[in-house]
């Protein structure tokens, strides 16, 4: 059973690098999901964090609108700019619902979250082809919530993990609809279940792992757990 996951995870991360190889040329984004059922839709669109009446848009931007009333007194910079772009990408990364969709161009960090979220699943890796027409100019387009369609955003990084993570956003209106990029199918890697293992370790020998894209002490915890779980690079030498 070993040797056949063994086999697997080889296998299938060389296709994984012959599927990287096939998008270097051009700009890519990719993200990294730990069940291939999972679609690309938003968090703020998603039937199990919406109210049993479905999705509201009124809800949405008062959920919104209150979270920038009340974050403030968390943050040292408070008052430091109040352009929504710079708030909504907050709000996403502290796991607020909203129509924003992370995205990452460094596919080893997608690889990462796919397989350090899979549980029992086939896990998947979108990728999708940056198009300049649908790239948001935040500067001209000040309204996050003006945008319609999916359109692409390059984020201002207001912290640390979203440099680590050489993060981009994709916007959706309304956020209650299924994104289906075309030729989604072609662009998406799958992952098997018995294949997770090897992919996380081949990813923290590469310096891919949770200390790394989250560089605070809950990445720090989170990777030294699993390093105490699986027992790896836990000797006498290490960093």
């Amino acid at each position: 059973m070993v040797k056949q996951s063994i086999r697997a995870g080889v296998e299938t991360w060389d296709a994984f690098l012959a599927f990287v190889a096939n998008r270097e040329a051009t700009p890519w984004m990719f993200r990294g999901v730990g069940d291939s059922s999972h679609k690309l839709r938003p968090k703020a669109g998603r039937e199990n964090c919406v109210s049993p009446n479905g999705y509201d848009a009124k809800r949405e931007r008062r959920i919104f609108n209150n979270f920038k009333r009340r974050a403030r007194i968390y943050l040292a910079s408070q008052g430091e700019s109040d352009r929504d772009w710079e708030w909504l990408a907050l709000a996403q990364h502290y796991g607020l619902p909203t129509r924003l969709l992370d995205w990452t161009s460094n596919p080893l960090v997608a690889a990462f979250f796919a397989v350090a979220n899979q549980v029992d699943s086939e896990a998947a890796i979108y990728s999708v082809k940056i198009m300049s027409r649908l790239l948001v100019d935040t500067t001209a387009e000040i309204d996050p919530f003006a945008i319609d369609g999916v359109r692409f955003v390059v984020p201002v990084v207001t912290v640390a993990r979203q440099a680590s993570q050489k993060g981009f956003f994709t916007i959706h209106a309304p956020p209650n609809v299924d994104w289906m990029p075309s030729g989604v199918e072609d662009n998406t890697f799958h992952i098997p279940a018995n294949a997770a293992p090897y992919f996380r370790r081949k990813l923290f020998y590469l310096g891919v792992d949770y200390a790394h894209i989250m560089p605070d002490l809950d990445g720090l915890c989170q990777s030294l757990a699993w390093q105490y779980r699986r027992g790896i690079a836990v000797g006498d030498v290490n960093y």
